[in-house]
């Protein structure tokens, strides 16, 4: 990747930072494709975007999935973070419609 630099280990994230979801949603629908000097772009994942324009507010984001690394997730110095991370969760999936999938590495 050009023009990033990442030092922090596996809890950095590079990414846009924009005033709306709608202004994200621009830039991720620019940078999702693919570009040829870049071999980990070259087969993309399908562009996955809500559908904001819904006038049902309870599915505006039904085709979202939400991945959790569990291990991760509880792994803090005070069980009340990871519920109140949990208690936002599930709140954005009762009011949206998406879906958390927790999902495991098995790194031997």
């Amino acid at each position: 990747m050009s023009g990033v630099l990442c030092d922090s280990g596996t809890v950095e994230v590079a990414s846009p930072l924009a005033a709306s979801v709608e202004d994200a949603m621009l830039v991720y629908s620019v940078i999702a494709g693919a570009r040829p000097a870049e071999k980990l772009t070259l087969r993309p994942s399908p562009l996955c975007v809500p559908n904001l324009v819904s006038p049902d507010t309870s599915s505006i984001l039904g085709s979202v999935k939400i991945g959790k690394y569990t291990e991760w997730f509880h792994d803090v110095s005070d069980r009340a973070i990871s519920n109140t991370c949990e208690d936002a969760l599930n709140l954005l999936c009762s009011t949206f419609g998406c879906q958390v999938s927790p999902f495991y590495l098995n790194i031997s």
